[in-house]
């Protein structure tokens, strides 16, 4: 009877280890939970530009403490535009960046070691304006026709791609390369231009606001082109040193899209009050342009298609914007998405 009670507790003990292990891992076998205990791991996250409606995502995710629940203390930074931003996320100067996928495509095709996360932006927010008395009534009426563009950037790809798309020679077209700004926008709704690239939440609201019942818009995306908006990126090698930070960082910063989309108001009032440069009734209709555009695909945020990634290499190749096709199985990545 003594051996039989001895087997029995063993069994028990054996067990009970066993019920405990389970309970503590995962379904998946991955320990993805923040470790509380732990001092918060320092993350600094690059954005594209200066402070724009872009970012109010990722002030609510920092002010209402979704990075902190995943373990990170996360400093959001200022850029010099997507190119820049591309290069710190490149030599690991910083750990994530929010840049444009057309410069994101270009600088991998030129080599730098950087994976996109998440698209953010499903559907570029690059339009093509133009004047209603320029004549203009279809794209390829833009020939012969003064264009305002910056020169070099995601815009200048972005409507040679869209000029490809839809037949226009942009040799046909008289270039004027200009710093957007008020002076440029006024170049245009003077009538010194026919034609000015721009953003919907920045220049499409300013025109709309300045210009109304004067101008059109071509939305490339109509004509079948194919083409992210802003990406959140990382070094690669980030991925495989440390996936759980990574997970995380993704994680809280979609939890901030989903907030900021679901509470437009509050969200603003949240960025403004971190920039007070900023001012809630100019912010609000730039971050409603953003919040009504088409984000969230069925797959949930941030996903990101092949297809729309063979598309865009083959595009940026066809006009020349990338030497070689990249293969693009290493330019993204939705095994970091939840």
């Amino acid at each position: 009877m003594k051996l039989i009670h001895k087997i029995f507790l063993a069994v028990t003990v054996l067990i009970a280890l066993f019920a405990l292990a389970l309970a503590i891992l995962p379904s998946d076998g991955k320990d993805d939970s923040p470790d509380t205990d732990a001092e918060l791991k320092k993350v600094t996250f690059r954005q594209g530009l200066i402070p724009s409606p872009i970012w109010i995502p990722y002030v609510v995710a920092q002010e209402k403490g979704f990075y902190e629940e995943e373990g990170l203390d996360v400093s959001i930074l200022p850029g010099e535009g997507s190119a820049s931003t591309i290069k710190l996320v490149d030599i690991g100067e910083n750990d994530f960046g929010v840049v444009f996928a057309s410069e994101a495509l270009i600088a991998k095709s030129q080599g730098a070691e950087i994976v996109s996360l998440a698209a953010a932006q499903q559907q570029n927010n690059f339009r093509v304006y133009y004047r209603i008395d320029s004549g203009i009534r279809n794209p390829a009426e833009i020939a012969g026709k003064t264009l305002l563009s910056n020169q070099g950037g995601a815009g200048t790809t972005d409507f040679q791609v869209f000029a490809k798309t839809v037949g226009l020679d942009i040799d046909s077209i008289n270039w004027r390369f200009v710093q957007f700004s008020t002076q440029s926008m006024n170049t245009f709704t003077k009538g010194e231009a026919d034609v000015i690239t721009g953003r919907d939440y920045q220049h499409g609201l300013r025109l709309k606001n300045t210009f109304k019942g004067n101008y059109r818009e071509f939305n490339p995306r109509d004509y079948g082109v194919k083409m992210y908006g802003q990406l959140v990126i990382a070094n690669k090698d980030l991925l495989t040193e440390n996936p759980k930070m990574v997970r995380g960082f993704i994680k809280a910063s979609i939890r901030g899209w989903e907030y900021a989309l679901e509470n437009r108001e509050e969200s603003v009032r949240i960025m403004v009050e971190k920039y007070p440069e900023f001012t809630f009734e100019e912010e609000l209709p730039k971050w409603e342009i953003i919040s009504n555009a088409d984000i969230m695909p069925e797959e949930g945020f941030g996903y990101q298609s092949p297809e729309v990634w063979e598309s865009m290499n083959g595009d940026f190749f066809s006009i020349g914007a990338i030497e070689n096709k990249v293969n693009v199985d290493e330019i993204y990545t939705n095994d970091f998405l939840p």
